[in-house]
């Protein structure tokens, strides 16, 4: 199960952007060509946080909130550019032509991470820490 070494992954990013505030809520996109199941990601995260509790309390409450990211085909040969309902057919749905190029399907992105702050109690919602407030790049574990 290759979730639980893209949640150690996610851990380490989060906690980094965190510096030291618990956590309350991670937002995610994955492409649906990542080869991730949201619903096993979800539940090694649970397990991970409630191991980590006991270490640091950080990620004691944090929920993790997984946005899947369709699959959006450019053909080169007719110009299309398509969503497309069947992941495993890579063919362009207008011509049928093999030459496309996913341009979503592929991510595996931190989007917000909100953080309760230690002054007054409440959660902010706060940008990965990453330049420009662009979402940041999970590290990629296997692929």
């Amino acid at each position: 199960m290759h979730e639980l070494s893209l949640c150690e992954s996610l851990r380490h990013v989060v906690l980094g952007a965190a510096h030291g505030r618990p956590v309350m809520r991670v937002a995610v996109q994955i492409g649906r060509l990542r080869q991730v199941v949201p619903e096993s990601l979800v539940f090694c995260w649970d397990a991970l946080r409630r191991e980590s509790a006991g270490v640091d309390g950080l990620l004691a409450d944090a929920e993790l909130v997984v946005e899947e990211v369709p699959v959006t085909l450019a053909c080169s040969d007719c110009g299309a550019q398509t969503t497309v309902a069947d992941d495993l057919v890579m063919l362009c749905p207008e011509c049928c032509s093999t030459a496309v190029e996913p341009v979503t399907g592929t991510e595996f992105l931190v989007l917000t991470i909100d953080v309760r702050e230690a002054a007054d109690g409440d959660a902010a919602e706060r940008p990965a820490d990453h330049p420009a407030g662009r979402p940041a790049e999970v590290a990629r574990v296997g692929g």
